[in-house]
């Protein structure tokens, strides 16, 4: 804003630019943060390993724009993340490494974490064809209503309290006082609950 639009001024808003959000050392420092505050995983459901994946994926990679030595941190990063699985997805990891004599790296948890996505996806896409071919015959439903005679609270006749001459004769505070005295809702003049 405090440059005037004109091709002469170009360079010096895009040097501006870089100078003012081309902070790299913030860069980094803030997706070295996100990756250590992915959140924990407590449901292995295909949107959430999905979720944990693209998360890691991308800060990784941000970092490896830097040229940092991210294919260094294996065992690092291993450390941060292997924690935040949930008990299934932990057990399935122990399972797929045990055998290894190796330290496993953050490509191959990458992988396994993408394998078991997909294999989630697939079975929940299973379950939901499953659950909509399998619909139950609707049953015929009839309903049942009753006429009940309506006796008024106040003079036993057959109409509803708000119809009762009586109750209409009487000025605010008399009519007040009957539903006071009746134990009526105050709201709806019924008998059958108070407010």
């Amino acid at each position: 804003s405090f440059l005037e639009i004109s091709d002469h001024n170009y360079n010096v808003a895009w040097e501006t630019l870089c100078d003012r959000y081309h902070n790299e050392r913030k860069i980094i420092d803030t997706h070295v943060s996100a990756l250590l505050q992915i959140e924990k995983i407590f449901k292995s459901d295909a949107a959430t390993l999905r979720t944990f994946h693209n998360a890691i994926t991308k800060h990784l990679r941000a970092l490896e724009y830097f040229e940092l030595p991210v294919d260094k941190w294996d065992i690092l990063l291993l450390h941060i993340l292997i924690p935040k699985l949930d008990k299934y997805t932990l057990k399935s990891w122990e399972e797929e490494t045990a055998s290894h004599r190796e330290y496993p790296t953050i490509s191959e948890f990458k992988a396994f974490i993408l394998s078991r996505c997909r294999i989630t996806e697939n079975i929940e896409s299973r379950i939901d064809v499953n659950n909509t071919r399998v619909k139950k015959p609707e049953k015929p439903s009839c309903l049942l209503s009753s006429t009940e005679k309506t006796a008024c609270s106040l003079c036993k006749s057959d109409h509803y309290i708000n119809r009762c001459p009586e109750l209409l004769s009487e000025d605010l505070s008399g009519r007040w006082k009957i539903v006071k005295d009746l134990r009526l809702c105050t709201n709806c003049l019924s008998n059958r609950h108070t407010q």
